[in-house]
């Protein structure tokens, strides 16, 4: 015998005394009809002191008996359904508005679960690679920021690091548990997250939920699901080959072992030689949709307010492949959380490493990541934080991960909580030449351009008044009140072999395609100089260039090129450059020409390809 779904909904008997006996009386009758024998079971992702997502409807899934009737149940709020054929079953119950805690009790035939000090408020999932996964322990203002962490609307849950070849419904492992946040447990949590979230908690004054599902050194297709990376050309030779990996595991292990072996003695001497990859077989970090199956599946579809991500230091030896990876990425789990436009906010990378290359001998890696991070933006609702002023020349692990999630959090405030601040730093949008020089323009310029975070004169991520209109205004920089020019929206779309990524009416690459001519001389006004630029002709040798911000543009020469056609910013691994907008945030490296540039082409990294590959 089955019993049809029934949905009830704020019964006449509120509160605890109704759902005890809804749930009784449906108990009663599902044991008298003798259905169900098993206990229902919810993923490990619920739990006491979880934060459900706050102002919508929250989906609650598990396991029962097939056709096992499941009885869900906030307060006065009772949701029923029954499991399909194969034991799954899903309901959505809310929208959940309390600024109490409360409890949640799910029930079947045979048993009853109940989740205690729950919070109603903001989830956002926290994921990547080891910057992500970087704890409050071992960063930079770590005794202040700790000791006084007594935040206990802000909840943690670390999602355990386990790779795995098949989707699982709940963590292979051990179970994750919520926590309060509090000076004895954010030490052990992530940094990045943490900062965020506590900017979430206060300028929402709402409870706020961190899942922080984030594995030092991985790579981003092990968080893409196994179907997404079967379906596009590019990423496939990324799964082509994945039984042959199985099948050399054992003698690629052995190999990892030895070379893992003569890197640590030659650390232990001083001397220096590459760090060795793990192996990329079944069961590995870095097996293509491992971490996926087992880090992200069991997540979904739980309601969350976004996410945040810190990932990309893995994939730069393939860089030109991650502008095809990482909008992949969001895509899917867009499609996993059925969110078309679940908000998306990531980090670019930091400036690192000791050993720049100069201009006239080629250039790294890392900036191709950049630039396919930036280029990313053409994605709908996403945001970049930009951090190329706050790297560690010598630790590709920067200790200064408040400045990461503050600025994470700023965009998550203009995007998702519709604040009216500057959440972004200029954006290169168009180029034209201006006689033996070219200007730049850019777009999220604040009030103006700066040289130097130190120079600009006004707070970071300063409000905009009601008031302000769209259109661009000016503001006496020395004022703190006023009308400031509001963020623009970063919707776009890019045009085939990304020449060009259009932003509203303008331009956030505008590749070397036609210039306007324009032989006027340059203005004196505010003549600081600037770091960072190159220049180009035709010939395509760059060259150290002079560069000064005149209005809202910045005008780059170099006596050395009498015709420049291009310009480049940043463009290095570990850059010096110093372009900030008015709300002290720094500008986007990038570079106006489309030339080739290092990693086109390349698909599989040398870690995936096996012995006999």
């Amino acid at each position: 015998m089955k019993l049809a779904p029934i949905v009830f909904v704020r019964p006449v008997v509120a509160g605890a005394v109704s759902r005890v006996i809804i749930a009784a009386i449906m108990t009663a009758i599902m044991s008298y009809c003798g259905i169900g024998t098993a206990d229902v079971t919810l993923p490990g992702i619920f739990g006491d002191n979880m934060v459900l997502q706050r102002n919508r409807l929250v989906p609650v899934w598990g396991m029962a008996d097939p056709n096992e009737t499941v009885t869900v149940s906030i307060d006065t709020l009772v949701v029923q359904t029954a499991a399909d054929s194969t034991g799954r079953w899903r309901l959505s119950i809310g929208p959940l508005t309390s600024k109490q805690p409360f409890s949640m009790t799910v029930s079947g035939p045979k048993n009853t679960i109940e989740f205690k000090n729950i919070l109603a408020g903001e989830v956002w999932i926290c994921s990547g690679q080891s910057n992500m996964a970087w704890t409050m322990s071992s960063v930079t203002g770590r005794d202040r920021d700790i000791t006084t962490a007594d935040y206990p609307e802000i909840r943690m849950i670390t999602v355990p690091r386990v790779s795995t070849t098949e989707p699982s419904w709940t963590f292979p492992q051990s179970e994750p548990k919520w926590i309060p946040c509090s000076p004895d447990t954010v030490g052990s949590f992530s940094a990045v997250a943490f900062y965020f979230g506590r900017e979430i908690n206060r300028d929402q004054r709402t409870p706020v939920g961190l899942i922080n599902t984030s594995w030092g050194g991985s790579f981003a297709e092990a968080w893409v699901s196994l179907d997404s990376l079967k379906a596009d050309p590019v990423l496939h030779p990324l799964v082509a080959n994945m039984d042959s990996l199985a099948d050399v595991l054992p003698a690629e292990t052995a190999l990892y072992q030895k070379n893992l072996e003569m890197f640590r003695k030659a650390t232990a001497a001083g001397d220096t030689l590459p760090m060795p990859f793990p192996p990329r077989g079944p069961g590995q970090r870095d097996y293509p949709s491992g971490l996926y199956n087992a880090m992200i599946e069991p997540i979904v579809p739980f309601a969350t307010a976004g996410v945040i991500w810190y990932q990309g230091e893995s994939n730069a030896e393939r860089a030109w492949q991650y502008r095809t990876l990482f909008p992949a990425l969001i895509s899917n789990w867009r499609t996993k959380w059925e969110t078309d436009n679940l908000p998306f906010l990531f980090v670019q990378l930091a400036n690192w490493n000791t050993e720049t290359i100069p201009v006239e001998r080629g250039w790294g890696s890392w900036q191709v990541l950049r630039e396919a991070q930036l280029a990313t933006l053409s994605v709908p609702n996403t945001g970049m934080a930009v951090i190329i002023d706050i790297g560690d020349s010598t630790n590709i692990h920067p200790n200064n991960k408040w400045d990461v999630g503050h600025r994470l959090a700023l965009i998550a405030e203009q995007k998702v909580y519709n604040r009216l601040i500057e959440s972004s730093g200029p954006i290169y949008t168009s180029i034209y030449r201006a006689g033996a020089s070219i200007r730049l323009r850019f777009r999220h310029v604040g009030s103006g351009l700066y040289a130097g975070r130190e120079n600009v004169p006004v707070k970071t991520g300063r409000a905009i008044p009601s008031s302000a209109s769209t259109a661009s205004t000016s503001i006496d920089s020395s004022s703190t009140t006023g009308q400031e020019t509001p963020a623009n929206g970063d919707s776009a779309a890019v045009s085939s072999g990304d020449l060009a990524i259009s932003i509203g009416d303008s331009l956030l690459i505008h590749r070397n395609r036609a210039f306007i001519e324009d032989t006027s001389p340059i203005e004196p006004e505010r003549t600081v100089m600037l770091t960072g630029f190159v220049i180009a002709g035709s010939d395509k040798v760059f060259h150290p260039a002079n560069a000064r911000i005149t209005g809202d543009e910045v005008v780059v020469w170099s006596e050395q090129v009498p015709y420049p056609v291009a310009a480049r910013y940043g463009w290095d691994d570990n850059p010096y450059c110093n372009l900030y907008n008015s709300e002290g945030l720094p500008a986007s490296p990038f570079r106006t020409d489309d030339w080739d540039v290092p990693t086109q082409g390349l698909l599989i990294p040398e870690s995936m390809k096996p012995l006999n590959y």
